[in-house]
């Protein structure tokens, strides 16, 4: 798998490659009760060899790992300044 390049068309395999490598990301962050909370793809880095890294943890909490234990207060407003999803950008 070569490294991706800005606006390239990825093979199915590819693609399926990336969520998996994503998700065992997001395992190992839940595993030690991290939430990252600013998932996009400006925050996914692949490199040549096809490695997908998760990176900014700007955002990102610790939370308690059992109900009812004290915690951090999250903010429910989390946002990327200048951020829009591109479905507010296509909607006419």
């Amino acid at each position: 798998m070569q490294g991706a390049r800005a606006g390239a068309c990825f093979a199915v395999a590819d693609v399926k490659c990336y969520v998996k490598q994503l998700l065992k990301g997001l395992v190992s962050c839940h595993k030690v009760a991290v939430l990252h909370r600013d998932l996009k793809s400006a925050n996914l880095l692949v490199s040549r060899e096809g490695v997908l890294k998760i990176a900014d943890f700007g955002l990102s909490r610790k939370v308690a790992k059992k109900v009812g234990a004290a915690a951090e207060r999250l903010t429910p407003k989390v946002c990327t300044l200048w951020y829009r999803p591109p479905e507010l950008l296509m909607a006419g």
